[in-house]
């Protein structure tokens, strides 16, 4: 048996998902016919997105989306685990070019020569290591 979704979540996440294609921004007007949602529901759903960061109004009339989903999206990539994600890639990259390959999100000058071993151990930068061919 599948869950009902609830009618507002749902609505709110088309609301997003019809920003994101939107670069100009939306018209409540707009959002209620490319949606089929009553005005005073859009109008509702939108004011409340607003005052939570989630959508800006333009001295026109027109939302676009806020910084309080910037906010949200930074923190899931806080959470993510580039290294873990990033390894195997990585690893192949090494294999197939004889470089080092270097995960270095925050830039760092830090570099290691040496195996695929090494590269879990440093933090994307590529460089070649030392006494390495190229070819097969």
């Amino acid at each position: 048996m599948g869950i009902t979704p609830v009618k507002s979540a749902d609505r709110t996440l088309d609301i997003f998902e019809l920003f994101a294609a939107e670069p100009r921004g939306l018209t409540i007007s707009e959002i209620s016919d490319r949606l089929g949602l009553a005005r005073s529901s859009t109008h509702g759903l939108v004011h409340t997105l607003a005052a939570r960061g989630y959508l800006v109004q333009d001295g026109g009339g027109r939302f676009q989306l806020g910084a309080r989903l910037i906010q949200l999206g930074l923190n899931v990539v806080d959470r993510l685990e580039l290294r873990s994600a990033a390894r195997g890639t990585l690893e192949r990259l090494v294999a197939v070019t004889h470089d080092t390959a270097l995960q270095d999100p925050e830039r760092r000058t830090r570099r290691a020569h040496g195996s695929a071993r090494e590269l879990t151990k440093a933090d994307a930068l590529l460089e070649p290591r030392k006494g390495a061919t190229r070819g097969a």
